[in-house]
């Protein structure tokens, strides 16, 4: 008997509006990233423009580092509208809720519109995912799948403390499962509600507003899929290439799927969503050990043959995760050019 914890973790999404491709323009939390983890700072004058409330801790710990940090809060009506910057930022238009514009100085703009949680590993077992309304996102529907579950951020708990609980819940109740008895205290921590008003994109010009940057997907390419009558989750990925390639949905996905619900009048929830597809691999229990775990560092998989070739003495090669026969020695053989 097998069970599986799923703990992978959200994957924060941005907000669209004009030019929002911009070198110096990214995610909130990579600005709180570079600060705290490396003590770097992206820029002399920095803006956040978020829809929730984990949006005004990077502007906390950004302001903590001695930076110069305007806040955006889309939750009171403000929104960037433009950005302006050849080789890099220079400014951004922010229109008040009153309808008033004005334009800052910034050499870096940070956007939080909320988190995904990662819940591709379940896709790939056919766990449909459901849609959650206090954070916003789709998450792994519970009990979909045999065996696994899922804990912190991943099943929408998007607090320190809430992530510890679950996670701490899940595996207490699957070494039950396996009938072992367990307990697990959890010290008190960081446990701040999200608090998120969704805000996908910003109603502004004609200038392109990207929902999907790796894919170079845009507003208005959304919009010309509901026109030409590609409404389908799956024709709208298609037609315009969203949540492709190695990006599978992880921040573009929900922001496309918002803008065909407000074009079609329909919720998100009842647009629907795409079931991602691979690459996705989970992380061995020994990788997270470090390399003293020798072999158990990474995942080992054999092929179906991996048992006569060992019987015929076969000199195996790693290939990525899988080992592959190289050479079948004969009597007095010592190397591969010598078989």
């Amino acid at each position: 008997t097998k069970r599986t914890i799923l703990a992978a973790g959200a994957t924060e999404r941005p907000i669209a509006f004009e030019n929002n491709d911009r070198p110096g323009i990214m995610l909130a939390g990579a600005l709180r990233a570079y600060a705290n983890r490396w003590g770097v700072a992206v820029g002399d004058r920095v803006a956040v423009f978020t829809n929730n409330d984990d949006g005004l801790r990077s502007v906390a710990d950004l302001k903590a580092k001695g930076l110069d940090v305007t806040l955006i809060d889309a939750r009171k009506g403000d929104e960037v509208i433009d950005s302006a910057g050849r080789l890099g930022l220079k400014s951004i238009t922010v229109r008040r809720a009153n309808g008033q514009t004005e334009t800052l100085q910034v050499s870096a703009l940070g956007v939080s519109g909320g988190w995904n949680p990662n819940l591709n590993i379940a896709s790939n077992h056919r766990g449909r995912p459901v849609w959650d309304d206090q954070i916003a996102a789709f998450i792994p529907a519970p009990e979909s799948i045999a065996g696994l579950t899922c804990a912190g951020a991943a099943a929408g708990a998007m607090s320190t403390h809430a992530a510890l609980t679950t996670g701490a819940a899940q595996a207490v109740a699957a070494l039950a499962d396996l009938g072992i008895k367990a307990t697990a205290d959890i010290a008190q921590a960081e446990d701040a509600p999200l608090n998120l008003t969704p805000a996908w994109y910003v109603h502004s010009g004609k200038g392109r507003a990207w929902v999907d940057p790796q894919n170079d997907v845009t507003v208005k390419d959304v919009k010309l899929a509901k026109q030409e009558g590609f409404i389908s989750v799956e024709h709208l990925k298609r037609y315009t290439t969203l949540g492709m390639a190695t990006d599978q949905g992880k921040t573009g996905n929900v922001l496309g799927l918002a803008v065909m619900a407000e074009l079609t009048g329909k919720t998100i929830p009842q647009t629907g969503t795409t079931i991602y597809r691979p690459p996705y691999t989970p992380v061995a229990m020994g990788a997270l050990g470090g390399r003293a775990r020798g072999a158990d560092f990474k995942p080992t998989r054999r092929t179906p043959s991996h048992k006569w070739a060992e019987e015929q003495g076969a000199v195996f090669v790693e290939v990525g995760y899988w080992l592959r026969t190289q050479w079948l020695p004969r009597a007095g053989e010592a190397t591969w050019r010598q078989s």
